[in-house]
C-alpha cells in the first residue's frame, strides 16, 4: 500500500495512458462514474485535454457533472473500507447513485428537459 492508502505521483502518471488508452474504447459511453476523488481529478483532467472547462468543478459525492460532447460525470466516493467502514459511504448511498445513473441515462432526454425547465425557473 502506498503512503497515505493513496498511489504515489509517479504510480498516478504511469496510470494516466490506460485510462486514456481504456476512455477511447469506451467512446460511446453516456456516463462515468468516479470513484473517489483521485479517479475524479483524473476524469477532470481527461476532460480538459479534450477541451472541456472543468474550472470550479469540486468533488461532490453524488453530483453529476456535464461536459459538451463528453460522457456525462458522477462522483462517488471511492468504496475503500476506511470509508465503508466509517460510514462515509454506505451500500445504500453507492447503490442509490449507479440505480440514478441507470435511470438518467434510460431516461435521459425526460430528466434534462425537466432539469432546463427547472433551471429557467430558478435561473
Amino acid at each position: 500500500m502506498p503512503p497515505g492508502d493513496r498511489p504515489t505521483p509517479e504510480e498516478f502518471r504511469n496510470c494516466s495512458a490506460y485510462l486514456e488508452a481504456e476512455l477511447e474504447l469506451l467512446s460511446r459511453a453516456e456516463a462515468i462514474v468516479a470513484l473517489g476523488q483521485l479517479a475524479f481529478r483524473s476524469i477532470l483532467d481527461w476532460a480538459v485535454s479534450r477541451g472541456a472547462g472543468t474550472s470550479g468543478k469540486r468533488f461532490e459525492h453524488g453530483r453529476e457533472y456535464r461536459f459538451e460532447g463528453l460522457p456525462a460525470v458522477y462522483a462517488c466516493y471511492h468504496p475503500s473500507p476506511r470509508n465503508t467502514y466509517t460510514g462515509k459511504l454506505t451500500r445504500r448511498m453507492m447503490t442509490g447513485l449507479f440505480k440514478r445513473v441507470v435511470n438518467e441515462r434510460a431516461h435521459g432526454s425526460d430528466v434534462l428537459s425537466r432539469m432546463a425547465t427547472r433551471d429557467k425557473r430558478t435561473g
